[in-house]
């Protein structure tokens, strides 16, 4: 092999070598959570769970649910980003608690009215900010919330 040749393959290697890492990391850094409630509403890919929309197409069920259906109460695990809550697992909840969920990420953006983390809005005006919390654009954060009229508020943010 010539010089030329072997420099190329050097470049490519270490060229996909960063994109793995890179690719890693992005997942890493990615927002998940849970949230519970009762399936209000089916529609395609989609669930209103106690007001949260929720894309369910491609999630794992519990052995105990045969099919999903308006009134099943849940546990939805889920990946968010670009503002879409993504269910990976959903489990049956006999009691669910309605319409509150927990989500760890990064805060993207930030007022004193809201913050942004995975795409979606949290209303923070009544939220419990904990002393210890990475509250701040970089911040990962854990956020506690509730569902109402189609909106998210937070009621707790602590550190992640």
């Amino acid at each position: 092999m010539n010089a030329k040749r072997i420099l190329v393959l050097m470049i490519v290697l270490i060229s996909l070598v960063a994109l793995s890492v890179s690719s890693a990391s992005a997942q890493s850094s990615g927002v998940t959570g849970w949230f519970e409630g009762e399936i209000e509403s089916l529609y395609g890919k989609y669930a209103v769970i106690s007001g949260l929309v929720v894309k369910v197409n491609k999630a794992g069920l519990d052995d105990d649910i045969d099919r999903l259906r308006v009134g099943l109460g849940v546990k939805v695990d889920y990946n968010l980003r670009d503002g879409v809550f993504r269910a990976t697992y959903i489990d049956d909840d006999d009691d669910p608690l309605d319409g509150v969920g927990l989500l760890s990420g990064m805060i993207t953006d930030k007022n004193h009215k809201r913050i942004i983390v995975g795409g979606a809005k949290f209303k923070t005006k009544f939220a419990t900010v904990e002393g210890d919390a990475d509250y701040y654009v970089g911040g990962r954060v854990k956020v506690e919330f509730y569902t109402s009229n189609g909106k998210l508020f937070a009621y707790n943010i602590d550190d992640d």
